[in-house]
């Protein structure tokens, strides 16, 4: 190596140093591209340069924009597929090359060359890896002052790829980062907005006692409850469960809970509650969204529950030394079809009768062997607490399945409630 080929070599590694520092100073995807393709142009001491990232299908390269005298006319013709032309080729062998004869090259296509009126005389192209994975290419073409590029080039270009492939990769994964905590900000934004929607409070009812609970399994759910004094001495109640999970779910969580606080101060019977409910949410209906509801009404002068159920799980009543479900008036789920008949059944209470609401969540969790906790482990569970006041049964049936589930997190939303008679 004589003296004049060693100082070349400490200045292009003096130079990727720089570079470096350069490209690792922005994570916004376009300015770093821009920037890659300018330094790789001065590098190269090229005319053009180009950067084309390979799509996730692995099908396509593509680019935003390309360096040179003609590099705004690429911006439009941005897109190549794998294998063909030279940026094809070594995208999808992976190898870097040299082409001293463009034009005489089989692989070279010629199109771009004809839509731009450049004329392609050497290209020099390397594969952009991060950890042997493709994820596109860096070309320059016709190198100033020499009639094609050397190997110290390719070697200079390949280094310089390398680089150039962490930095777009960390922009990447830093546009993840943020992409994600935005997504983790707004629904933290939409609990907060659903949480507003459920009760804050308990209302003082002459011999009852009441609780409610409900636990998402994602910031947003679909589970809600919700109850109001519609008459003196009456107060109806009602809980809900959207087929779907997330926002979607959430939102029409809150807009049916909007219909039932409406529904229910026109209409005291409850099969005529839920027969409105299901009429407005068919009016303006979500695809593949429905909702099961459980809507009662509770009548403290005559100790009775007026109740009608749509496709929801049967709640529980437990008298005396037993627990039973209550599968009476219960009609397919709200938001299907107008040709529903929604009946209403009762429930007469008596002292220490207890009243357990439930969406699926708590039925359904599974422990690590997959096992479900079932129908019959919830009835036996509520059947030992029912001395408890409604507060701690719900605390102790939270606590039993998340010892059931080995705490893991939930599958589905959770929502309890639950009526004592004192």
């Amino acid at each position: 190596m004589n003296e004049t080929h060693y100082e070349e070599k400490i200045k292009n590694l003096k130079s990727l140093i720089e570079v470096s520092n350069i490209i690792s100073s922005t994570f916004d995807l376009p300015t770093l591209t821009s920037l890659i393709m300018e330094i790789a142009k001065k590098v190269m001491k090229a005319e053009a340069a180009t950067l084309m990232l390979l799509d996730e299908k692995k099908e396509y390269l593509t680019w935003d924009i390309a360096l040179g005298e003609k590099g705004s006319q690429l911006k439009k013709e941005n897109k190549l597929k794998v294998g063909e032309g030279i940026a094809g080729w070594v995208a999808q062998k992976g190898k870097s090359v040299i082409i001293k004869d463009a034009q005489n090259d089989p692989r070279f296509f010629n199109g771009i060359d004809k839509k731009t009126s450049f004329t392609t005389r050497s290209i020099i192209c390397v594969p952009l890896k991060v950890k042997e994975k493709i994820i596109g290419i860096l070309e320059a073409f016709n190198k100033i002052g020499a009639p094609t590029f050397s190997d110290d080039d390719l070697e200079l270009f390949i280094a310089y790829a390398s680089q150039a492939a962490v930095a777009i990769e960390n922009a990447r994964m830093q546009k993840q980062v943020i992409e994600k905590e935005k997504m983790e900000q707004e629904l933290i934004l939409a609990r907060r907005i659903q949480q507003s929607f459920l009760p804050s409070s308990y209302p003082e009812i002459p011999g009852f006692k009441l609780f409610a609970s409900t636990l998402a399994a994602h910031q947003v759910g679909g589970d809600f409850y919700d109850f109001m004094t519609i008459s003196k001495g009456k107060l109806s109640f009602f809980i809900g469960d959207v087929s779907g999970k997330g926002i979607p779910a959430a939102l029409y969580m809150a807009r049916t809970m909007q219909d039932f606080r409406s529904s229910c101060l026109r209409y005291e019977d409850p099969g005529k509650v839920l027969t409105e409910v299901n009429r407005l949410m068919l009016e303006n209906p979500i695809s593949g969204l429905f909702i099961t509801s459980f809507y009662g009404v509770l009548d403290c002068s005559k100790k009775k529950i007026y109740f009608s159920n749509a496709g929801h799980n049967p709640p529980f009543l437990c008298h005396g030394n037993k627990c039973k479900d209550i599968s009476e008036a219960t009609s397919p789920p709200l938001g299907i079809s107008t040709n529903i008949k929604f009946e209403t059944g009762e429930i007469n209470l008596s002292k220490d009768d207890l009243f357990i609401l439930y969406t699926d969540g708590i039925t359904e969790s599974m422990n690590p062997g997959r096992e479900q906790f079932g129908s019959q482990n919830f009835s036996e569970l509520i059947s030992s607490l029912r001395h408890l006041a409604p507060q701690e049964i719900i605390r102790e049936i939270i606590n039993a399945m998340n010892k059931f589930t080995g705490n893991a997190p939930l599958r589905d939303d959770t929502t309890l409630f639950s009526l004592k008679a004192l």
